[in-house]
C-alpha cells in the first residue's frame, strides 16, 4: 500500500512514534502546522492558535493603518510534539490518511500498514499518539490487532465517550442539504467545490460514528496490556475576530483590538443554558470535545483549546515526560 508519509528516524534503541490526524486533518497537522489546514482543507490550521494581538501606542497618528479585521496575531509557536520527539532521537512517523472523513475502520487498515513501517525503525517497540479522532483509529487499532509491540498510546482531545458537537453538526447538515439545490447553476470553481466539501464533510460516516450514541462509540472496549495517557484540553475559544480601533489618549494614539465576534463564545449568549453543549463551556471542554470524553486512564488537563493543544508548550512537554516514562 503507498500511503503518504512523513518520517524521520532515530536511534534503534528507542521506541518509534506514530502520530494520528483527527477528522478532516492530513500529516502536516504534526509535522507542518504553519502550512496545515482543517475541515476538509477549507480552513488554516493557524487561525485556531491565534493569540489576542497587542495594544499599540504612538506618539503621532500613524499614516499606514492595519487592516480592519484581524483574527489575531500568529502563534509564536509552530511546533508539536512531532518536533521534539524527533530532536530526542526518536523515529518519528505520520501520514495523511487516503479518507480522512471516511469511516475508521479505513483508518485502522491503514495504520496497521504504517506500524508495520516503523518497526523497521526501531528494536524498541512502538509509541502510538492521536489527536482528537486519530485516539480512537489507535484505540480501534490496538483491539483489533496483535499489539505486541505497542508499547503506549497518548490520546490528546479525544471524544472516547463521543462528541455532542456530532449531534449538532448532523443537525446544520440537514439545513445545508436544504439550501444546496441554491447551488446548483454556480459554475465550476472554488466556491462551488467548496461547498460540495462542506456537504461531504458534514454528511461523512465520520461525523456519525462521533455520535455519543453510535455503535462504534458503544463498540469501544478497555485496553489491556498497553500503558495509556490522555490529555484533554479546558478552554472552548476556538478562534476570535478583531477590529482595531483608533483612539487619542492624552497625547498619544492608541490602537487597540476590540472583539467583534468568538466562536463559540459568541454563540451561547443565544441559546438557552440547559442547551449549551459542555464542549462550550469554559472548564469542561475545548470547543470540540468535553473535558469528560476526553477523559482516558491517566489523564492531564490544559487551559487550552482542540487545536491549540498540540502546540501548547505545557502540553507538548507533557507528552515528552509521558514518553520518556514508557520508554
Amino acid at each position: 500500500m503507498r500511503l503518504d508519509l512523513d518520517f524521520s528516524q532515530g536511534h534503534r534503541n528507542k521506541p518509534a512514534i506514530v502520530f494520528i490526524h483527527g477528522l478532516g486533518m492530513d500529516k502536516t497537522i504534526w509535522s507542518s502546522p504553519c502550512d496545515a489546514r482543517i475541515a476538509g482543507g477549507l480552513l488554516p490550521f493557524s487561525l485556531l492558535i491565534r493569540e489576542k494581538p497587542e495594544t499599540f501606542s504612538f506618539s503621532e497618528l500613524p499614516l499606514i493603518k492595519p487592516e480592519s479585521i484581524t483574527a489575531g496575531s500568529p502563534s509564536v509557536e509552530f511546533r508539536t510534539p512531532y518536533h521534539d520527539l524527533k530532536e530526542e532521537g526518536y523515529s518519528v512517523i505520520t501520514w495523511s490518511q487516503r479518507r480522512p472523513v471516511g469511516p475508521i475502520d479505513f483508518a485502522v487498515k491503514e495504520l496497521s500498514h504504517v506500524i508495520q513501517f516503523a518497526s523497521l525503525l526501531t528494536d524498541r517497540g512502538i509509541i502510538l499518539i492521536g489527536h482528537s479522532r486519530g485516539g480512537l483509529i489507535a484505540r480501534k487499532y490496538i483491539e483489533l490487532e496483535n499489539h505486541r509491540k505497542i508499547l503506549g498510546l497518548l490520546t490528546i482531545a479525544t471524544p472516547h465517550r463521543g462528541s455532542t458537537m456530532a449531534e449538532w453538526v448532523r443537525y446544520f447538515s440537514a439545513v445545508t442539504s436544504a439550501i444546496i439545490p441554491l447551488f446548483k447553476n454556480l459554475p465550476e470553481g472554488r466556491v462551488s467545490r467548496a461547498i460540495k466539501r462542506i456537504v461531504d464533510f458534514l454528511k461523512s460516516d465520520a461525523i456519525k460514528e462521533l455520535l455519543p450514541d453510535s455503535p462504534f462509540i458503544k463498540s469501544l472496549k478497555p485496553l489491556r496490556n498497553v500503558r495509556i495517557f490522555s490529555l484533554a484540553g479546558t478552554s472552548p475559544r476556538l478562534f476570535t475576530i478583531y477590529r482595531w480601533k483608533l483612539i487619542k489618549e492624552d497625547n498619544a494614539f492608541i490602537m487597540r483590538p476590540e472583539e467583534v465576534f468568538s466562536y463559540p463564545h459568541s454563540l451561547i449568549s443565544l441559546i438557552p443554558e440547559k442547551h449549551i453543549p459542555p464542549e462550550w463551556k469554559e472548564g469542561s471542554g475545548d470547543g470540540l470535545v468535553s473535558l469528560d470524553s476526553a477523559r482516558f486512564e491517566i489523564c492531564c488537563e490544559f487551559s487550552v483549546n482542540h487545536a491549540k493543544i498540540l502546540t501548547d508548550q505545557y502540553a507538548r512537554e507533557y507528552v515528552r515526560r509521558v514518553v520518556r516514562e514508557i520508554s
